[in-house]
């Protein structure tokens, strides 16, 4: 965790002084009621995207439950996010753009509590 985070922190920091890598962050929070089951959720998703080199980018982002109501000890689950066995997984796409609506992806997710990768999986998107 602590080198992840020192590695995020330095890709930052070299965003920032390097004019030739693009980066953004985004914040999102989600709130939902899921009528049929009777279930209200709010859900906090960052994203960071850094431009790597023409057509190239990389995000890595999260998904932090702040709220279930469907919980079984504490509705309220933003404190949670940090004890072991409720960490939230880090999400990493690369992606390249072939044309302007055909894409190639790459993506995966490093799984914080059992320290190891999940499933890598490659594809291709077209829009229209």
């Amino acid at each position: 965790m602590k080198t992840l985070l020192a590695t995020t922190a330095l890709i930052g920091a070299f965003a920032t002084s390097a004019s030739a890598i693009d980066w953004s962050w985004e914040n999102e929070i989600t709130a939902e009621y899921a009528v049929d089951a009777e279930k209200t959720s709010m859900v906090y998703e960052p994203e960071m995207t850094i431009g790597l080199a023409t057509d190239w980018e990389l995000d890595i982002g999260t998904k932090i439950h702040i709220y279930d109501s469907t919980a079984k000890d504490d509705n309220f689950m933003l404190f949670d996010t940090l004890k072991e066995g409720s960490r939230p997984n880090l999400e990493f796409e690369v992606t390249y753009d072939v044309r302007e609506n055909v894409e190639l992806y790459g993506k995966t997710e490093w799984d914080i509590d059992d320290a190891e990768r999940d499933e890598v999986t490659i594809g291709m998107s077209f829009s229209f």
